[in-house]
């Protein structure tokens, strides 16, 4: 399938490799624009920089919602790590209350037996 690059206005053919651009320059410039979208945000709303270490986290996973009641400055890599660490122990509890359960079938968790999508992921 033909395509575009939004970096370049060059057309490519899309495959597995290439989603999104052309070449590895414009992929780089692409996501890097897409990440500088929200840090700015966060930046405006905190009045200050962002410091290169501090990892901006999407507290519903979205990373699409750039809203800033969904956006968390984590100081480092490890804080962020702690974060989506969280949701792996969060989910063994709610397993293990049986509030949610993994459907062999669908090959999703479900929430009280009714599947919820949310973007790129479900639970």
């Amino acid at each position: 399938m033909e395509i575009i690059c939004p970096i370049c206005g060059k057309r490519f053919t899309k495959n597995s490799v290439n989603h999104h651009c052309c070449s590895v320059k414009c992929r780089d410039r692409y996501y890097n624009d897409k990440r500088n979208k929200y840090r700015k945000k966060i930046e405006n709303s905190l009045r200050r920089k962002l410091e290169k270490e501090e990892i901006v986290h999407h507290i519903n996973l979205d990373k699409n919602d750039h809203r800033c009641s969904n956006l968390w400055v984590a100081s480092n890599r490890s804080i962020h790590g702690n974060a989506h660490a969280s949701i792996n122990k969060l989910i063994k509890s709610l397993l293990a209350a049986k509030q949610i359960k993994f459907n062999r079938i669908k090959g999703i968790y479900e929430l009280n037996g009714i599947q919820e999508n949310r973007g790129d992921f479900q639970i």
